[in-house]
């Protein structure tokens, strides 16, 4: 996963709410993702990876693959949570904004 920080300024120089509304959407698949990969890595717990190397070796290998089905399954569509964490951070921000 890649963070980037946010970005509410435009290269010239304006506000842009387009690229704040891309960010939020942005963190939000981002946070559906780290879910996902617990989901995953759980599941990926009753797998016997011994094929891998040792316990250590299958560990890593392991996250790996849980970070990455789980980046995959977020870029699809996720679980659907993505607008409802997306509303959340809007929500937030406006709060936040009016203090």
């Amino acid at each position: 996963m890649n963070v980037t920080p946010p970005a509410t300024v435009t290269l010239t120089g304006q506000s842009d709410h387009t690229t704040l509304r891309t960010r939020q959407e942005d963190v939000a698949q981002e946070f559906e993702a780290v879910l996902l990969s617990k989901f995953v890595d759980e599941m990926m717990k009753t797998v016997s990876v011994g094929t891998f190397g040792n316990k250590q070796q299958a560990e890593i290998w392991r996250s790996f693959l849980s970070d990455a089905v789980a980046d995959q399954i977020a870029q699809s569509g996720g679980l659907g949570l993505e607008p409802q964490i997306k509303d959340a951070i809007g929500a937030y921000r406006q709060v936040m904004q009016a203090k």
